[in-house]
C-alpha cells in the first residue's frame, strides 16, 4: 500500500509548503506529490514510514519553532487507497492490530468533497475493532482522511499530528514560564 502525509498550509503557499516539507523531510526518502487541486492542501506520497516522519517534523519543530513558516499540519497517512468504502474499510482494518483490547480508540473521518458516509464507515470499521470507543481520552484514534477520490488511513495517536500552532503556544509558553492561551 501506498503511504503518504498531508500537509495543510496557506492557500496560494502550497509550493512553499512543498519545498519546506522537502527540506525538512529529503533525508528520509523521495516523495511525490499528488494533485488534490484543493487550494491549502498537499499530498504527498511518500517511501518511508510517515508517523516516523511526522514525529521528525515535530521534534525539528520543537527546537526551531520559528523556522517553519508554510506547514500547518501534517498528518500521516499509513495507507492510500481509492475514496470508496470497501478500500477504505480494509486499509483500516488492515491497521487496527495495534490497538490491544485494554486500548481505547475513536474514529474520525474528514472529508473534503465527497459524499461518503461517515457513518457506515465508522459503524463497520468499529464492529471489528477491540477496545473501548473513548472519543476523549482515547489512546488510539483511527483516522480517515478523504479528498475526492483518494483517500488515506491510519492508527495513530493523538500527540502523532503536526501542528503548528501547538508547538509555538508551546514554545512561547517555555518562554514566558507560563501556559498561554493563543485560540
Amino acid at each position: 500500500m501506498d503511504k503518504g502525509i498531508i500537509l495543510t498550509t496557506y492557500r496560494f503557499r502550497e509550493d512553499d509548503c512543498i519545498q519546506e516539507a522537502w527540506t525538512i523531510l529529503n533525508s528520509y526518502g523521495d516523495f511525490d506529490v499528488l494533485d488534490t487541486n484543493m487550494p491549502g492542501i498537499v499530498l504527498i506520497k511518500i517511501n518511508f514510514n510517515p508517523i516516523d516522519a511526522v514525529e521528525s517534523l515535530i521534534d525539528f519543530a520543537r527546537e526551531n519553532p520559528w523556522s517553519i513558516k508554510y506547514i500547518l499540519r501534517a498528518i500521516p497517512l499509513e495507507a492510500i487507497v481509492d475514496a470508496h468504502e470497501d478500500s477504505i474499510v480494509n486499509a483500516a482494518l488492515s491497521l487496527v492490530y495495534k490497538i490491544k483490547e485494554e486500548d481505547r480508540y475513536r474514529i474520525s473521518v474528514s472529508k473534503r468533497n465527497s459524499d461518503l458516509s461517515s457513518m457506515k464507515l465508522i459503524s463497520r470499521i468499529a464492529e471489528k475493532v477491540r477496545g473501548k470507543v473513548d472519543l476523549k481520552n482515547y489512546d488510539y484514534m483511527i483516522l480517515i482522511e478523504v479528498i475526492k477520490e483518494i483517500a488515506g488511513v491510519s492508527v495513530i495517536k493523538n500527540d502523532q499530528i503536526f501542528a503548528l500552532h501547538k508547538i509555538k503556544k508551546e514554545a512561547i509558553s517555555k518562554l514566558l514560564g507560563k501556559e498561554v492561551n493563543l485560540d
